[in-house]
């Protein structure tokens, strides 16, 4: 996927500095909460994940891509450990609201989770990032998207219920 780098560059750079972490986390646990599909997007290739664990930190990543034969796509990443860099970064993102002709930013609600929501208007694709909790953080990036609506509608199709259900 092409335009949102800033989200894959920022989640790896949770990656190369951890966490300051607690918690005991695998992968592999949210293997099976990752969806077949997303609103009509069917997983392609294999979820990639990580497991980070030392001195000070015990973190996990997973993520999984999504596509449909209408060009669209979907990164649905699933990060859990206490504190990654990526969850402080949304968090701070989600005390922010502004909107310009281009560029979206706005706090919202899916299922009942905290989120934020970054679109960018002019190349149709955005992130939402969802709050499941002190140590989960689930990360939707998606390309061809009409709008903040279309963009919410992809959020509320992600099984939130079951990923926090992995949740150590």
């Amino acid at each position: 996927m092409r335009g949102i780098g800033w989200a894959t560059g920022l989640l790896g750079l949770v990656f190369l500095f951890g966490a300051q972490a607690v918690a005991d986390t695998n992968y592999q646990d949210y293997l099976s909460a990752l969806p077949e599909s997303i609103q009509g997007m069917e997983r392609t290739g294999d979820p990639e994940g990580v497991n980070r664990k030392g001195a000070d930190q015990d973190w996990s990543a997973v993520e999984q891509s999504y596509a449909d034969d209408k060009g669209r796509e979907a990164k649905l990443t699933i990060l859990a450990g206490t504190q990654t860099s990526a969850y402080k970064q949304y968090k701070k993102m989600s005390r922010v609201h502004m909107e310009n002709p281009e560029k979206l930013i706005k706090s919202l609600e899916v299922s009942g989770y905290d989120g934020v929501m970054d679109l960018d208007k002019t190349g149709n694709e955005g992130t939402v990032a969802l709050f499941l909790g002190p140590e989960t953080l689930v990360v939707l990036e998606a390309e061809a998207v009409t709008g903040p609506d279309e963009l919410q509608t992809l959020a509320e199709d992600l099984p939130l219920e079951a990923i926090n259900g992995q949740t150590p």
